[in-house]
């Protein structure tokens, strides 16, 4: 995380994070319904529309996040935050994690994903 300020009243904080997933490769199979029954998830086997299991990171996968957060006081009371962050996501497409696969006779592609963007503005009032 790193501060740094050009202007009076203005302030821009960056930060960087790096993730690397810790769960087993294995059991990425199941969570997309490869090679047996869909034990973790009845809705369908793509891992994407399962949203509310959260993102499942393996000892394969890795992301990184980007931002900056900029803070500008309006008023001795009043700041406006306004903040974007970028996230990019590399998942282990090979056939034995999230890449494709065969069931039932038919090849099934790797499920797609979309790095993420973050942005909001937000007005602080204290009093």
């Amino acid at each position: 995380m790193c501060d740094i300020s050009f202007f009076e009243n203005l302030s821009h904080t960056i930060h960087l994070n790096y993730y690397q997933g810790t769960n087993s490769a294995g059991m990425a199979r199941h969570i997309k319904g490869a090679g047996g029954p869909d034990i973790v998830r009845p809705n369908g086997t793509d891992f994407n529309t399962a949203n509310y299991y959260g993102l499942y990171l393996t000892d394969r996968d890795r992301a990184m996040e980007v931002g900056i957060m900029s803070t500008y006081t309006l008023h001795e009371n009043l700041k406006l935050l306004v903040e974007a962050n970028y996230i990019a996501l590399w998942l282990d497409n090979s056939r034995d994690v999230w890449g494709g696969y065969h069931a039932g006779g038919r090849r099934y592609a790797a499920n797609s994903t979309e790095d993420a963007w973050n942005m909001n503005a937000s007005f602080i009032y204290k009093f």
